[in-house]
């Protein structure tokens, strides 16, 4: 039973590797993002269960540990109290839109290092685990260049575009194929390593010679063609350490006298390649067109980290919450991107992982980091520098077990950790790039050393009662506590698969309507995401206006529907705002509502709109649409108000007290609406809106001149708009 449990737990193991990197379902709205964590909780809780019946059934608990476990479990505590303080707790635990860096991805991040830790116990099987990763990458790359230079490879309009690939966006996948490319190389550089990397049994060394040579030629001409500086960064210090790890061996005197130096070349010839593309660039784009990354810049980055650190002492200890960079973006970001095609984008991560996460998780979750990384390098140097020793320093026992020098294990795992480490200072979060990253860190601890380790902690309780309890209660909790989150990810699974049919019935040439609001409300019903009840509550909006334009059904019946439609739709914009009150989207969505119940006349709509808006620009001040849509609603009562005037001077009695406070209201609100747009014109200079509504408002103050002067305007910006030219020489026959 131990035995076939065992291969169950190695094949599992396996499989996951191979196919993380490759996995994609077309069937949600988030094909990659979502499918891969769903996969990554299957694989992770199915592992788990599975460590716990093995547990109970051999009667044995053990558990690897030393400083880098314990500095991992660290980071997962520092988190987890981050997320329990963050002003979004939903958005920080689950995420709203299945982000990499949320709390629940962070906890599978930490059980992917422990379950490779503590589940591979022979140097062989971490050889298999990492020939899987490389034939992934392989066939990713492979996928990367068929794309590329042949034609697309999947029927799917998402998959069709330039550089589409499984890992995210090109520069994503040319710091993965990077990290396979110098384990590949960390690998290959022993003879026995590299014939016991293919999983097809026994073969010849020239076979596995070449097939590995193949998969090398993949990874190069992927990163090549990509020619991103962090890829070839990462490469520069994998190869130094593969370098430095050949030259500081004992036996470095033999090699030398013998003229084997062929494993010294090949790491020398990578390293200045990688040297010279960092500085160099190669113009690749004339041979295929990828698309750019778009993101803040470094500067801005720290910026935006420091205002968020500075808000309290909360937010410097434990910063605003895991995966709340957009609300800190949002809140802190200067008026330059306004000036830029981008300045509607709203980033929801930094330049790279480390300055996000000193904002998200505050002084502390930075420390966390820095010390997993720290004990990281001071144990790999530390074993690798022994190790190298001369023989006799260690016992005999020892040199027969490690040969009296580094193996291609431990340099392959110390080198893709120091990879992917170092990634994490140039490049945000990625769900396969971090998965990777633990999984190295994993393989690692797998492969460190008993002579340098604390080695397993463990029980053998089948002799003890008070143990066998204490070890069967806490598994039947991690069982629980498993099912459950099967249970949840199910759940979130399916809403997402409703939301998706329900945005297909409105993206069509005659949206269906009413199945679609039935399929989203059932995704909100699922899982009560902010973006489920936002989408509802627009697309309620568009049936509020297929029922006011409906002529077959009776004033009365009319009446009733829209009643319970303007309900449903406040509930539902209501509902996004209580889920992420931080979220500036939500806020403009309801505050975007209730200016549409306005158009039907509901009492008290203007002031929760007014209110609404004023609360989305408090969370997002440097947005010019926040001031934009205030001027719009003020505009809007002072028309209204207009109207009032004019009914109260068509009254047979009139009532000029009545008439000049209205009209004192009216000069009032059109001044509040010239303010907001001029408020939006300093944030976007070149916002022809703003000066479209600004010159509307001057026609209702009849202020031609100044009319005249924001069409003009409108006309430099947009020379093509006929119908500004059309009300510009209206204007200049009146004058």
């Amino acid at each position: 039973m131990e035995n076939i449990l065992n291969k169950i737990i190695k094949y599992t193991l396996y499989s996951f590797v191979f196919l993380f990197p490759l996995f994609f379902l077309p069937w949600t709205a988030f094909p990659m993002a979502l499918n891969k964590q769903i996969l990554l909780s299957i694989f992770a809780f199915s592992l788990l269960i599975l460590w716990v019946i093995k547990i109970i059934g051999t009667g044995k608990l053990s558990f690897r540990w030393n400083k880098l476990t314990g500095s991992v479990l660290l980071l997962l505590l520092v988190l987890g109290i981050s997320t329990a303080f963050s002003g979004a707790r939903a958005q920080s635990f689950w995420g709203m839109s299945f982000e990499p860096g949320t709390f629940f991805s962070f906890l599978l991040y930490g059980l992917v290092f422990l379950l490779f830790a503590n589940l591979l116990k022979e140097k062989k099987e971490i050889l298999r685990v990492i020939s899987f990763f490389l034939a992934s990458s392989g066939v990713l790359a492979a996928l990367f260049l068929i794309q590329s230079f042949w034609r697309p490879i999947f029927p799917w309009d998402f998959a069709r575009t330039a550089g589409f690939n499984p890992i995210g966006t090109v520069q994503g996948l040319a710091i993965f194929l990077g990290g396979a490319f110098v384990i590949l190389l960390a690998t290959s550089l022993n003879r026995d390593d590299r014939r016991q990397l293919l999983p097809f049994g026994s073969i010849s060394s020239l076979v596995s010679s070449l097939i590995l040579t193949a998969i090398g030629i993949l990874l190069f001409i992927s990163i090549l063609l990509i020619n991103y500086w962090v890829a070839w960064l990462g490469i520069v210090f994998a190869a130094t350490i593969i370098i430095w790890s050949r030259f500081s061996r004992p036996n470095l005197k033999e090699t030398w006298e013998s003229n084997d130096l062929r494993k010294f070349i090949l790491p020398l010839v990578v390293l200045a390649v990688a040297l010279m593309f960092i500085f160099i660039k190669v113009p690749t784009g004339n041979i295929v067109s990828l698309p750019a990354e778009i993101t803040p810049t470094y500067g801005a980055t720290i910026d935006i980290s420091k205002a968020t650190l500075l808000e309290g002492p909360k937010n410097f200890i434990l910063g605003s919450g895991p995966a709340t960079f957009a609300y800190d973006y949002d809140l802190h970001r200067s008026v330059g991107p306004n000036l830029t095609a981008f300045w509607q984008v709203r980033f929801n991560q930094r330049t790279a992982f480390l300055p996000t996460l000193l904002a998200t998780s505050g002084i502390l979750g930075i420390l966390a980091v820095l010390l997993i990384m720290a004990i990281f390098f001071w144990q790999s140097f530390k074993t690798l520098i022994s190790i190298n020793q001369p023989k006799t320093v260690h016992p005999p026992k020892f040199q027969r077990n490690l040969g009296g020098q580094v193996n291609g294990t431990q340099l392959a795992a110390f080198v893709g950790s120091t990879y992917f480490l170092i990634s994490w200072f140039f490049y945000p979060v990625n769900l396969t790039l971090m998965a990777a990253a633990f999984l190295m860190l994993g393989l690692w601890v797998a492969s460190y050393p008993p002579k340098f380790s604390k080695g397993k902690i463990g029980w053998t309780f089948t002799q003890s009662p008070q143990r066998a309890f204490f070890i069967m209660l806490l598994g039947v909790f991690l069982v629980v506590g498993v099912t459950v989150g099967f249970y949840k990810i199910s759940q979130k699974y399916r809403a997402a698969l409703a939301f998706t049919e329900g945005l297909a019935l409105i993206n069509v040439e005659e949206p269906k309507l009413d199945e679609a609001i039935m399929s989203i409300n059932k995704a909100a019903t699922l899982d009560k995401k902010d973006t489920y009840f936002r989408n509802l509550s627009q697309i309620l909006i568009l049936k509020i206006n297929e029922v006011l334009n409906e002529q077959e059904l009776s004033q009365e019946d009319k009446q009733n529907f829209l009643q319970q439609l303007v309900q449903n739709v406040e509930l539902s914009a209501n509902n996004a705002v209580l889920i992420n009150p931080q979220n500036s989207q939500n806020w403009l969505q309801q505050a975007s509502v209730y200016e549409n119940f306005m158009l039907v006349g509901v009492e008290g709509a203007a002031e929760m709109a007014v209110s609404s808006y004023q609360k989305a620009r408090e969370l997002a001040p440097q947005n010019p649409l926040m001031p934009l849509s205030l001027g719009r609603v003020y505009k809007s009562i002072g028309e209204r108000i207009q109207i009032q005037i004019a009914l109260s001077e068509q009254a047979e009695e009139k009532d000029e007290g009545i008439i000049k406070q209205l009209r004192e209201k009216y000069d009032k609100v059109l001044e509040m609406a010239i303010q907001e747009f001029e408020q939006s014109i300093q944030l976007k200079i070149d916002f022809t809106l703003a000066y479209s509504f600004m010159a509307q408002v001057y026609e209702l103050k009849d202020n031609k001149e100044l009319a005249l002067q924001n069409y003009q305007i409108v006309l430099l910006l947009e020379p093509g708009n006929e119908e500004v030219q059309a009300k510009i020489e209206e204007l200049q026959e009146s004058e």
